[in-house]
């Protein structure tokens, strides 16, 4: 292909315009997504009152909005290990609660 200095300038040009159209690679949410992440997304709750020391078994727990705590995809986590300190009711689930 043979072009002359104005149209290779043109051609570059248009080259240049089709990265910027097609964008990046990386997707990532808007900040208007952000702003809505944390009431959007659930976290693990007390279903009731754990004492400390108890067992934490998958029916004292729940899930509930906003996202507080941990999050209900680490529930395997949860469940089994020992309450660190007293849970209350509602109270969203943080690692703070609890030993592996």
């Amino acid at each position: 292909m043979s072009l002359e200095p104005w149209e290779l300038k043109k051609y570059i040009d248009y080259a240049r315009q089709v990265k910027v159209i097609c964008g990046e690679n990386k997707k990532e949410p808007l900040d208007e997504e952000l702003l809505i992440r944390k009431e959007a997304t659930f976290s693990i709750v007390a279903k009731e009152f754990i004492s400390k020391g108890k067992i934490i078994k998958r029916d004292m727990l729940s899930f509930k909005r906003p996202a507080m705590g941990i999050s209900p995809i680490y529930i395997e986590k949860v469940v089994g290990s020992f309450a660190k300190k007293d849970i209350q009711f509602d109270e969203a689930i943080t690692y703070e609660h609890f030993h592996f």
